[in-house]
């Protein structure tokens, strides 16, 4: 055969090899991308979105399996480090409500310490127009909530208490979206009035919108706890991995089920707050001041410290108000085990955590508890749910996987 000719057949078939190769590596690639996200679908994770660049597996999702915001990724990062195969490293953009919320870093074969914090652009753009799987969307949580409730501010008896049962439905809807629908039902009280009657809980819609990976705002509109409904926005600015400076400001009215009715007073009640959280990594002590404004307009200042015992919190506080001071302390206390499986768009859990706060009451007889009146704006409102603060994450995910 002449040279030219054989030259000539060989660029030809050369062409067409190049093309079978980077097709077949094509392929891998997409395949090794749904592998990952059917692994972690089976896991639990929802919002799943997997990308392999280069030697690097970079996924988002959102952890409602697992208890917590660090033991999820944990057992997510053993698993791969167990089955992963032509990857050393993994990168995990943690989501809540389809937020992003904190980046995961990690090298495997063998697992190694893993690193936390909020530079999410970079990996948010690789995943960016990547299918999501398992999706989030119009699935629905029936959480039973129990409430206590004690207080020894009566002569007439050592303490006054209601014990109750209110089950919430919780729904994700879109980006940063959820409703929640919330009844209160007695279980056992000796409180006369609104306490002896079936009542609404929180009944809101919230969105929260991620301005930039250290800047969130959420806002809320419904009815509260604490007799109160209205309009409350919150806006958290995490200046690095522990320390985080944070805002609200609520508009509200009266909310309560009297003489068998339900009564809503007008929305002109404004308060708010401006404080800052520090969470030291050493001894796992959360620290937090703040300067607030309470519903009934007087002025104060709040200081809490919490000791994180894992996913365990138990803290004190004091309080400096017009007129008076308060002390006491709070717990949050995990109660649901540590997975919970949401299999299809249905799910009946206990709460994650069970959490209480005690007020020690000033003794001043001009001084009651209007002086600090407040509300939350989700039943879940505590010191373990939902706490991204990133040293907090990456030492107990480290603690976790034996680092």
């Amino acid at each position: 055969m002449p040279a030219m000719l054989q030259m000539s057949l060989c660029g030809k078939y050369r062409w067409w090899l190049t093309l079978f190769l980077i097709f077949a590596g094509t392929q891998d690639k997409l395949y090794a991308d749904d592998t990952y996200a059917r692994m972690l679908e089976k896991l639990g994770f929802e919002d799943v979105r997997t990308r392999v660049q280069g030697n690097t597996l970079y996924m988002a999702m959102e952890n409602t399996a697992y208890r917590g915001t660090f033991g999820g990724w944990a057992e997510a990062l053993r698993i791969l480090d167990a089955r992963i195969g032509i990857v050393d490293s993994v990168v995990i953009v943690a989501l809540e409500q389809q937020v992003p919320q904190v980046r995961i870093c990690a090298r495997v074969h063998p697992l190694e310490v893993v690193e936390v914090d909020y530079d999410i652009s970079e990996a948010w753009r690789i995943l960016h127009g990547v299918p999501v799987a398992n999706s989030s969307f119009g699935k629905i949580d029936w959480v039973f909530y129990p409430q206590v409730s004690l207080a020894n501010h009566r002569y007439d008896i050592i303490y006054e208490g209601a014990v109750n049962l209110a089950p919430a439905f919780e729904v994700s809807l879109w980006k940063g979206a959820q409703v929640t629908a919330q009844v209160v039902i007695p279980v056992w009280n000796n409180i006369s009035g609104e306490a002896d009657r079936v009542r609404p809980g929180f009944m809101t819609f919230s969105q929260t919108v991620a301005f930039h990976p250290r800047l969130h705002a959420t806002g809320g509109i419904g009815l509260f706890n604490n007799n109160r409904a209205g309009v409350c926005g919150s806006l958290e600015y995490r200046l690095n991995n522990c320390l985080s400076v944070k805002g609200r400001f609520g508009l509200t009215g009266k909310s309560s089920f009297e003489d068998k009715k339900w009564n809503l007073s007008t929305w002109r009640k404004i308060d708010g707050s401006l404080g800052l959280s520090y969470f030291e990594a050493c001894s796992a002590l959360q620290f937090e001041g703040s300067l607030n404004r309470y519903v009934y307009g007087y002025y104060g200042a709040r200081a809490d410290i919490t000791r994180h015992f894992r996913d365990y919190a138990i803290g004190v506080y004091g309080i400096a108000v017009e007129g008076g001071y308060n002390a006491g302390f709070h717990f949050a206390i995990p109660i649901q085990g540590k997975k919970a499986y949401r299999r299809k768009w249905f799910r009946a859990k206990l709460p994650d955590y069970f959490d209480w706060e005690y007020n020690v009451l000033s003794n001043k007889k001009e001084w009651s508890e209007d002086h600090l009146k407040s509300y939350d704006t989700r039943p879940d409102e505590n010191h373990s749910d939902r706490y991204w603060q990133a040293e907090y994450i990456q030492r107990n995910i480290n603690r976790e996987i034996g680092k």
